[in-house]
């Protein structure tokens, strides 16, 4: 008579199996914290090598809330008109209204007759955060309102443009500092940088001493091309480029 073989309740492990079961017994908390952090790690490196590095970035504040897509468009022309130097460029953007604006806003109402919600707090804080990256020396080329232009050319922060160029008419002048970009050939050209009001000035910032991106003669220099390039564009190509 056979006797019956049992083997419910019987464990059967290879002693690998036995050590790594071991293993995670003892270190499975630390193993999720090393695999965790090895993650964040090799994201921010897969970002850090993909992300496009700025040669140099034009500023911009004023009433358009630029969304990235009509931010890139702009490079794109600016990158355009330098591409035998090969910059790449950025563009940090602030939506700033002056008081005036703000209160015209508060004015309109919907179509149902209520007024619109106008978020104050939100324009006082880009209006602070414009008026602390204007400090930081990283952009020397700005497109402003004409308010914030006055603000700057007031304080004596922007050089004179006679200094930059000749090329530039009179009658697009603003002061001695600042050019109405909608009374330039290349607003008239691309529609990339039509999205900008046509008040807009363009001006070019005194370098910081000491501190930012444009106390270096090296990069200011290329922002002094990328400028006249701007400014001095004159609209002879054809238009089907």
């Amino acid at each position: 008579m056979n006797e019956k073989e049992y083997t419910e309740g019987i464990e059967v492990q290879s002693p690998m199996l036995k050590k790594l079961d071991n293993f995670w017994y003892h270190y499975k908390w630390h193993t999720l914290i090393t695999l965790f952090f090895l993650i964040v790690f090799t994201v921010c490196t897969v970002q850090m090598c993909t992300q496009k590095t700025n040669d140099m970035l034009v500023m911009y504040s004023g009433p358009e809330a630029l969304d990235q897509s009509e931010r890139d468009n702009i490079t794109k022309v600016f990158e355009h008109l330098v591409e035998e130097e090969g910059y790449a460029i950025g563009i940090n953007a602030y939506n700033v209204l002056s008081e005036d604006e703000i209160r015209a806003l508060e004015a309109e109402t919907d179509a149902d007759g209520k007024p619109l919600f106008v978020n104050r707090a939100f324009y006082t804080e880009e209006y602070k955060n414009y008026g602390t990256y204007t400090g930081t020396g990283e952009s020397s080329i700005m497109l402003l309102s004409p308010w914030l232009y006055e603000s700057l050319y007031k304080n004596d922060r922007l050089r004179n443009i006679s200094e930059l160029t000749d090329g530039v008419s009179e009658d697009a002048l603003v002061n001695e500092c600042g050019i109405v970009i909608g009374k330039t050939d290349i607003y008239a050209k691309y529609e990339a940088l039509q999205v900008l009001p046509e008040d807009t000035v363009i001006c070019f910032a005194r370098p910081n001493w000491g501190m930012g991106k444009n106390s270096k003669a090296k990069h200011y220099a290329k922002e002094e091309t990328l400028f006249c390039a701007i400014v001095e564009y004159e609209n002879t190509e054809s238009s089907g480029e």
